[in-house]
């Protein structure tokens, strides 16, 4: 409900302003010779309320109208109804006020200018800055943290920036990302003016503050980056080694103080999981793929056919029903989310909860396939066969291994779930960092190597879920024994793949001396404080005197702990904050440290000055990119179909509203009426009561608006309202709470059951660490595990080993030694087979095919040791050489070459060849050059001219426009250059029968097209093939005839609106798929895609 605003008559005659008015309205009247006495009585006074609020502004709904918009993603025409249609008043002079799409994109220019404010402060006053970048389609989002003077951990949006490059192959993408990066610091740091006339997002008097811009670029000593060459190679271009990149020695750096470059820790964490999952045996991925992941597997036919989903739904209810469980998995959620694990590897549980989902109802879907194959039911003969089929990679030994394999890959990224949760955080602690990677792979090597899954203590794991659904059943008679060898063998790649990209030296895992509660000791405290000073520039020895103390004082860690205590959370929780007061932080360690390092600069002494540094590095370095996911996230549902011409800046600003508040990253979703209007009426200087007072965030805004926009009256504006109890009643109404009976979770909830997962891996851990190991589940007994050291003291040795190094400048890469004889932390039956000897012992005899996992290991090894070296040869203060997944470095790039420049259209030919649109006739007045020659549809073009651009937008002949490259001209002479797609770039096509049906004219101008497309030369097809490739049908009819996609990223069903799927599902027969990879667009989306603009005018 929108706030009510109205003026209490009986009282505002009391105003000065209203006296005034009055006696000069009198003078007036007096004046005028002859005037007729025709006024009307005034009526009775009536009690009301003012609103406080100029009328030479919008009025307070308009505002809160227009953050609704944003928060529901609705057009900025919407908003206009919003307005209208919010009650204020009762609308005296009409409801149209003063709202409209264009007052809508002032408005939001308006509210984020406090947020910019802010920023721009911020930059003013960093000590210490850290900035994540990342790449979502064309946006390049720009993210930051700094740590102000006035002792505060500010984080905000940057900007964003569309002019990018959208193929990260392209030469010149990461300087063109290093431009746009440029520009959104420049847009940050701009002080704003007092006129924006001509357009909202600018004014004429806006000023670059240079000085702002500089104290940040220096400041800044950590980036953060996603993975992908662009954005690694544009934050090194960046750095103090641009230099070297650029082949320029001695050449400035945008940020001259950046010592760290690192790769997002949550992407790291998935890649280690992709790539753990496919250097498995490929008999396990073909059984994963039978059940998830192929285009014909159970789960497609689950989502795709009604028949399947009914059979499916139909068990799991017979299942309740005879266990008596109050609910178990639907057959939609679990279907869905397996199709997103597939094809949406980004998201955060893409190979985790449909795994955990998948074999926690193991139990239904064996008896589903038995009740097939059987043949009960309404069964086509190919459904069972499929049903067979699958049975038979259940059966013998090779199914028992193969089954029980698969849920031990499930287990294992479940168990790493929590690593990647805390990689992926917010608050983003580098302090938490090596703790979790720790914990992480040492639960795997005591479950996996040690054998502690298979004990009775780990009953609530998906293997044990397995062996108790495949109990008693004669398709199984595996034996044990395998089943651990294969378990064993799992940690050895695990193991291989995190130790490469988590090494134990790295500077991330350095920072766990800031860790207040990690069990670590002072000795290895001491190794990872002296590593990473020096890895800083920094005095190691001074910097560990100051943390531990040197006797006459206390050290910086004892006062941090203090101030981590009750007593010194309460002594800090009486402090008051000043005008830029900023969020505190969420992690209690940075909250600590912050406060030591307030203490220490206050302090005139420079005693502390390396420990000082130090803390500043922690306190402000980022440790992951997961808010820059949120907000690329948050990018996408902003640019909805109803919002899809969007400007950047508008664009720009709702999100920095959605995210951002005063006081930094927001913690609490936007409220609009909290943000614009005060919760407890106030009263004016005549006496006035005010019902919604508006904040001084509000009348900052509106105050902006009079000055940048304009002041124009409000002729729509409503005084009066219906009633003082009216009034207050709903007041009443938007204050009550609604309550309503809390559903208790119930114990075969997801979040109930991976919690028990959680509870009984820890126990099976406790168990092997207690050294008294029971029998296992499959009957076989343990070996007593050997005494192990902690994870952390293994990353504390690693470091002091590498400072060691450093200091020896030794930086040539070691050969990789013999894993059989010397790793100590492979296990034997891996380390054999990489090793290339026969096994001695019969579990190494599996029949199973593991050359694929054995070039793995052995081509990790080689790569962390080339980190290794990059991170030895590295200069003190400076990023350590970029080494990628592969072992390759960055090469040397010359900045003689230009950046690529916008594209400028080719001029026209002697003679121009003109299309005529529909409602276009030949003439000698049509704004057409000399000497054309005019064509018929869908032939090629140079000019297609309509009767209007904006009405022919999604014609067909604006789509021949697209793929051709021509002019769109209209009669009116505005015109559009188009790039040509079907020159530019490759896309494959898929036209549906619906689509043709629908749109018969475009498939026509894609055929045509398709038939002149210029050839390119292809490394995948090892031949030339079409820029534009066009195909009538689906893909899995293009598949089903025994073709094979060689380009799925860039393949597309053309599709009518967003239920097509359905309908084309409909169409087939029953149990015929769909591949659910295929990409999917509508018209408008064709176009988009097609539609690069070069010029328009």
């Amino acid at each position: 409900m929108q706030p009510h605003q109205g003026s209490d008559l009986a009282n505002h005659s009391k105003n000065k302003k209203h006296m005034n008015a009055l006696e000069e309205l009198q003078a007036a009247q007096a004046r005028q010779a002859g005037s007729v006495d025709d006024s009307v009585p005034e009526p009775a006074a009536r009690h009301g309320i003012v609103s406080g609020l100029t009328t030479t502004v919008p009025r307070m709904d308009t505002w809160v109208a227009a953050l609704n918009g944003v928060l529901k993603r609705a057009s900025f025409e919407s908003a206009v109804d919003d307005a209208a249609s919010g009650s204020v008043g009762s609308s005296l002079l009409g409801p149209e006020a003063d709202s409209s799409s264009t007052v809508t994109r002032k408005l939001l220019q308006c509210l984020r200018a406090p947020l910019d404010e802010e920023d721009l402060w911020a930059m003013q006053n960093s000590v210490a800055s850290s900035i994540g970048i990342d790449k979502g389609g064309v946006y390049l989002v720009a993210y930051a943290r700094t740590l102000t003077k006035a002792g505060g951990l500010y984080e905000f949006l940057l900007g964003i920036d569309s002019n990018t490059s959208p193929d990260s192959d392209e030469a010149d993408a990461a300087r063109v990302t290093v431009e746009a990066l440029k520009r959104i610091l420049l847009r940050a740091a701009t002080k704003r003016g007092t006129q924006r006339r001509e357009t909202p997002y600018f004014g004429p008097d806006d000023v670059a503050d240079d000085r702002a811009a500089q104290a940040f670029c220096d400041s800044v000593v950590s980036i953060t980056a996603d993975g992908g060459p662009t954005e690694q190679r544009a934050a090194y271009e960046c750095s103090p080694r641009v230099g070297e990149l650029v082949g320029v020695p001695g050449r400035q750096a945008l940020f001259p103080h950046c010592g760290l470059i690192t790769r997002d820790r949550a992407h790291r964490v998935r890649s280690v999981q992709k790539l753990f999952f496919s250097k498995l045996p490929p008999v396990f991925q073909e059984f994963i793929n039978s059940l998830m992941l192929g285009p014909r597997s159970l789960c497609s036919l689950i989502q795709q056919s009604e028949k399947f989903r009914k059979a499916f739904t139909d068990k799991q209810k017979k299942f309740r029903s005879a266990a008596g469980e109050e609910e178990l998995e639907t057959a939609i959620g679990f279907s869905n989310l397996i199709k997103s694990m597939s094809f949406a590897d980004h998201r955060f549980d893409s190979r985790i909860r449909p795994l955990h989902r998948l074999f926690r109802l193991l139990v239904v879907v064996l008896a589903m396939l038995e009740d097939i194959a059987s043949g009960r039911g309404p069964w086509q003969p190919e459904d069972k066969a499929f049903a067979t089929e699958l049975l038979l990679q259940f059966s013998g030994d090779q199914g028992f291994n193969v089954v029980v394999s698969a849920a031990l890959v499930a287990d294992t990224m479940i168990v790493a779930a929590p690593f990647l949760r805390v990689a992926d955080e917010s608050n983003a602690d580098f302090a938490l960092s090596a703790d979790a990677a720790a914990k992480c792979l040492a639960d795997l090597r005591h479950l996996l190597k040690d054998g502690g899954i298979w004990l009775p203590q780990a009953k609530d794991t998906l293997v044990h879920g397995v062996l108790r659904a495949i109990k008693d059943k004669l398709i199984f008679c595996g034996e044990g024994s395998k089943a651990q060898a294969v378990a064993i063998r799992f940690y050895a790649i695990f193991e291989a793949f995190f130790k490469s990209h988590f090494p134990g030296y790295e500077e991330a895992n350095c920072m766990v001396l800031f860790n207040l509660q990690v069990e670590l000791s002072l000795s290895d405290r001491e190794k990872f404080t002296k590593s990473l000073a020096e890895r800083l520039g920094l005095d190691g020895g001074k910097a560990w005197e100051s943390i531990v103390g040197n006797g006459r004082s206390t050290g910086l860690l004892a006062q941090a702990r203090y101030w981590n205590s009750p007593a010194g959370i309460a002594a800090a929780g009486d402090e008051k904050g000043g005008p830029h007061r900023c969020h505190p932080p969420e992690s209690p360690h940075q909250k600590a440290w912050l406060r030591v390092w307030k203490d220490l600069s206050k302090q005139r002494s420079d005693c502390h000055k390396d420990a000082k540094r130090l803390i500043e590095f922690y306190l402000a370095s980022l440790s992951g990119t997961g808010t820059i996911e949120r907000f690329i996230g948050c990018i996408g549902s902003l640019k909805t179909p109803g919002r899809n011409t969007v400007h950047d800046r508008s664009l720009e600003a709702s999100l920095k509203l959605l995210q951002q508040d005063l006081h930094g990253r927001r913690r609490e979703r936007l409220s609009p009426k909290s943000l614009l209007s005060k919760d407890a009426p106030a009263t004016t200087s005549g006496g006035a009561t005010v019902l919604h007072p508006a904040t001084p965030y509000l009348l900052k805004c509106q105050r902006l608006y009079s000055q940048w926009f304009g002041e124009r009256a409000s002729v729509g504006r409503s005084l009066e309202v219906a009633s003082l109890a009216d009034l207050g009643k709903s007041m009443v109404q938007q204050k009550k709470p609604r309550l309503k009976a809390s559903k208790a979770c119930s114990k075969s909830s997801e979040a109930e059951q991976l919690k028990q997962h959680t509870a009984s891996c820890n126990a099976a851990v406790a168990q092997i660490k207690s050294g008294d190991v029971p029998e296992t589940v499959l009957g076989t007994v343990l070996p007593a595990p050997g005494p192990t050291k902690n994870m952390l003291g293994d990353m504390a040795d690693e470091a002091w080993q590498m400072r060691k190094r450093r200091k020896l400048q030794d930086a040539e890469p070691k050969p990789v030694p013999d894993v059989a004889s010397s790793s100590a932390s492979t296990p034997s039956a891996m380390a054999a087979l990489l090793a290339s000897k026969p096994a001695s012992d019969n579990n190494d005899v599996d029949g199973l095919d593991w050359s694929k996992a054995v070039a793995a290991v052995k081509k990790q090894a080689e790569v962390a040791e080339k980190r290794a070296a990059a991170q030895a040869a590295a200069v003190p203060g400076q990023p350590a050489s970029f080494v990628d997944s592969t072992g390759g470095s960055m090469l040397v790039k010359p900045e003689g070459a230009p950046l690529r420049q916008p594209a400028v259209p080719k001029a026209l030919p002697l003679h121009p060849t003109v299309l005529l649109g529909e409602g276009v006739r030949k003439s000698r007045r049509l704004p057409l050059p000399s000497g054309c020659v005019f064509t018929n549809f869908p032939k090629t073009a140079d000019i297609v001219l309509v009767s209007s651009v904006t009405a022919a937008w999604e014609t067909a002949e604006a789509l021949l426009a697209r793929l051709e490259g021509a002019w769109l001209q209209d009669l009116e002479n505005r015109k559009v250059k188009f790039n040509g797609s079907m020159h530019k770039q490759h896309f494959i096509f898929f036209i549906t029968g619906s689509f043709a049906a629908a749109h018969p004219q475009h498939s026509r101008a894609l055929q045509a097209c398709c038939e002149r497309s210029p050839l390119m030369k292809s490394a995948t097809a090892k031949a030339h093939v079409k820029r534009l490739e066009v195909h009538s049908g689906t893909v899995q009819d293009y598949v089903g005839h025994g073709k094979k996609l060689l380009y799925p990223k860039l393949t597309y069903e053309l599709v009518v609106g967003t239920g097509e799927a359905q309908r084309e599902t409909q169409h087939q027969a029953e149990g015929e798929l769909r591949a659910s990879s295929t990409q999917q667009l509508d018209l408008r989306q064709l176009l988009s895609l097609c539609g690069r603009c070069v010029e328009a005018t």
